[in-house]
């Protein structure tokens, strides 16, 4: 999966273990949504944050493809992406559950050449469909998805392709 892009960016799959502190990130994230975009109580988010995380990562260890990828830059690794591939009424569909530009790296078109990458790689893939979901206090993430072709859809954004 590893190619480099014009943009000089690099889509690495990386092995679950490996990278086990996106879990971490991922869940303080989903609870933060929780609570600020439901609503919900802090335990009940901390409770169910936990056993999607677990979950998923469960399944990813499970699978002989990774669902993790480290976003690099000229060769520096400069965010992550965690995706899961499921089948859909026989149709090959991607879900990023998460997706970060390292701090030090925002602002610089790094998040929309990682997608454009994996857009062409969902295709190669034959991958009928990208969801993910966003909070909606992010605009510039979903001004972004929009600017590549997503639509809002149930809960978040989708790109059929």
């Amino acid at each position: 999966m590893t190619r480099m892009s014009n943009s000089g960016i690099s889509l690495i799959p990386e092995n679950p273990d490996k990278v086990s502190w996106v879990v971490d990130r991922v869940r303080e994230a989903f609870v933060e949504h929780l609570i600020g975009d439901c609503g919900a109580d802090p335990l009940t988010a901390e409770e169910t944050a936990t056993e999607i995380c677990n979950r998923e990562l469960t399944i990813s260890r499970s699978e002989t493809k990774t669902n993790f990828l480290s976003i690099a830059r000229e060769g520096e690794p400069v965010g992550v992406i965690w995706k899961t591939e499921r089948m859909i009424s026989d149709r090959k569909t991607w879900h990023l559950l998460y997706i970060e530009t390292f701090a030090p790296h925002r602002n610089k078109g790094i998040a929309e050449a990682a997608m454009i990458e994996l857009i062409r790689l969902a295709k190669q893939d034959g991958v009928t469909e990208i969801t993910l979901n966003v909070s909606p206090r992010n605009t510039s993430a979903s001004s972004l998805y929009e600017k590549l072709g997503f639509g809002r859809q149930s809960g978040g954004y989708g790109l059929r392709l």
